[in-house]
């Protein structure tokens, strides 16, 4: 956790810029958050990391819950979205292997 200057570098990685504006790094539910300080004076974004780190010992401060979608939906979904049945029969001909995998797991 702590404060920093956003440092743009180009495809070589050589420094090519340093931001002015102050921004702050800390840790939610073990997840990395980064949020600007919109401010260049240090001690503002010192002051604004010491709030967030008190907002998230006393739980007011968390993420939203993840749902990713599970294969079995993702792949009806992406199945309904082709537009013609020989396109449908030629994936699933493509992906036979991976549904026994699937099949095998469960």
């Amino acid at each position: 956790m702590g404060v920093f200057k956003r440092i743009d570098r180009d495809k070589n990685g050589n420094v090519v810029s340093t931001g002015k504006v102050w921004w702050i790094n800390y840790t939610v539910a073990g997840r990395q958050k980064r949020e600007s300080s919109f401010s260049t004076n240090k001690r503002v974004a010192l002051n604004l990391l010491a709030m967030r780190q008190g907002q998230v010992l006393e739980g007011r401060l968390a993420l939203p819950k993840s749902r990713p979608p599970k294969f079995e939906e993702w792949t009806e979904r992406f199945l309904e979205h082709i537009l013609t049945f020989d396109e449908q029969a030629k994936l699933l001909m493509a992906a036979r292997p991976h549904l026994r995998l699937r099949e095998a797991i469960s």
